[in-house]
């Protein structure tokens, strides 16, 4: 992956050993969201559909309409594509893994069970793309449209 492009082709204990290891690093507690968490800095306090509004704008984000067959670097549509807390590119480019397991929603980063993805991606059209939608993989999956981003604690 290109300096500025989102990882990709990672498993989810591949994402969250990362994260325990920039914990280390940091000396801050650095995790992957919740479904709820990144929900929530995608769709905003007001139930918008994709993190700019309630309508779809091609113009916004990397999805397979696109025709790009290929992530885009993470900048690329901010100022555009932004949710309502400043967070880019959560609608399309890849599918970004969440902590929390798909089927019960509990929290827990241990064990094989099936874990949410959420975002949409490059590769999947735009119905997938909205802040609601939730897909799934088994967490040793390596997809090269399958991410992820971190959580930090807030500045003092």
């Amino acid at each position: 992956n290109g300096d500025d492009q989102p990882v990709v082709g990672v498993s989810w204990y591949e994402a969250l050993a990362f994260c325990r290891w920039l914990s280390e690093v940091s000396g801050e507690e650095i995790t992957l969201p919740t479904e709820q968490q990144w929900q929530r800095a995608a769709q905003g306090d007001d139930g918008r559909v994709y993190p700019w509004g309630n309508e779809w704008d091609g113009s916004r984000c990397n999805t397979e309409e696109k025709g790009l067959d290929r992530t885009t670097p993470v900048r690329r549509y901010e100022g555009r594509g932004d949710s309502p807390f400043g967070v880019v590119d959560m609608a399309g480019n890849v599918w970004e893994w969440c902590l929390t397991t798909y089927r019960t929603g509990d929290i827990t980063p241990e064990g094989d069970t099936v874990r949410v993805l959420r975002g949409g991606s490059w590769r999947r059209n735009r119905d997938l793309a909205h802040a609601a939608y939730r897909a799934r993989r088994i967490p040793n999956s390596r997809l090269r449209d399958v991410g992820f981003r971190i959580v930090c604690p807030p500045s003092p």
